[in-house]
């Protein structure tokens, strides 16, 4: 056989026929006037399914999100969510832009999880989910308060962290200053009973759907609502802090050292312990720290005070 007159072009190369790429489309958001009413155990399903997905493929990532973990990340999320892995492009746009460069971590992956399964209906539909920085008109998010702690200002209120669970910001944390008057009649709204007195730091760990809105580079709820299974965890919440310790103490539960971990009622997440506290007595602290919390809080007290003498002092001078 004379292979000298052999033509690349009398061959017919079925690996050269045109494939039309897949693309994913950006989606579009439309506003909505009520607040819908999320699933948050599907939610939490969901999320907790895409984390344990990502964290078994975690000796595959590098240190710090680059195209390519990014792109291995995505492929993890095809897995979880039963989305085509030969379309986990529309995966790869939605991470690539907020999270490239960013330290891979536990957190991190906890983060992604939430972004996608709060919108996982988008990617199903091969849509790119948009970043909150584009986004221009009030939405309905599910949260959950993961941090509360003390503001001194003309009215007492507190500094809350509220971790977005579901729609376009998922992932992120928004932290918003309310008074406690406020706190204690949108407990009453989200589960409390009305007729009630209950402290303003049981806002931590309940869970409402609130409407956020981007105004001026600034993020901020501007409207709250609950769902079913939102009010059912805010009353078992109630139910413990107020009805039913699990360790049968007679104190308050503003009084109690126990953490998070320890108890589902807990007002805060890290447990507390008696130490000796550099000011020169014992005192209820933190793990780790050298101050004990009445110190810490006197602290900030004082430094709103001098803040407010100077502001003040500054408009009598102005008024001259």
């Amino acid at each position: 056989m004379i292979y000298s007159s052999f033509d690349e072009n009398d061959v017919h190369a079925f690996d050269e026929i045109p494939l039309a790429l897949f693309e994913p489309y950006k989606a579009n958001i439309s506003v909505v006037v009520e607040a819908p009413s999320f699933s948050i155990p599907k939610l939490s399903k969901s999320r907790n399914k895409i984390y344990h997905q990502l964290i078994n493929g975690l000796d595959k990532y590098n240190d710090i999100i680059n195209p390519d973990t990014c792109s291995l990340i995505s492929i993890e999320i095809c897995k979880a969510i039963d989305y085509p892995v030969s379309k986990f492009k529309t995966v790869y746009d939605s991470l690539h832009p907020l999270y490239l460069t960013k330290e891979v971590s536990l957190r991190l992956l906890y983060n992604i999880s939430t972004k996608i399964s709060g919108n996982v209906e988008l990617v199903r539909d091969h849509k790119v989910i948009p970043t909150w920085e584009t986004i221009d008109v009030p939405i309905w998010v599910p949260v959950e308060v993961v941090s509360q702690q003390e503001i001194y200002g003309s009215s007492p209120g507190k500094e809350i962290k509220a971790f977005i669970t579901g729609g376009i910001p998922s992932g992120m944390t928004i932290i918003q200053c309310v008074s406690n008057k406020f706190i204690q009649y949108m407990l009453r709204e989200i589960g409390y009973p009305k007729y009630q007195k209950f402290d303003a730091k049981d806002i931590y760990n309940t869970r409402f759907t609130c409407n956020m809105l981007r105004e001026k580079g600034r993020t901020k709820m501007v409207a709250f609502s609950v769902s079913h299974s939102q009010k059912k965890h805010n009353k078992a919440l109630y139910k413990i802090r107020h009805d039913g310790c699990p360790f049968k103490y007679s104190i308050e539960c503003t009084q109690c050292l126990k953490g998070l971990k320890e108890c589902p009622g807990a007002l805060h997440k890290d447990t507390y312990i008696i130490g000796d506290c550099v000011k020169g007595h014992r005192g209820v602290m933190k793990q780790g720290n050298t101050m004990c919390n009445n110190c810490i809080e006197y602290v900030k007290l004082e430094k709103a005070r001098a803040l407010f003498i100077k502001r003040n002092n500054k408009y009598e001078e102005e008024e001259k």
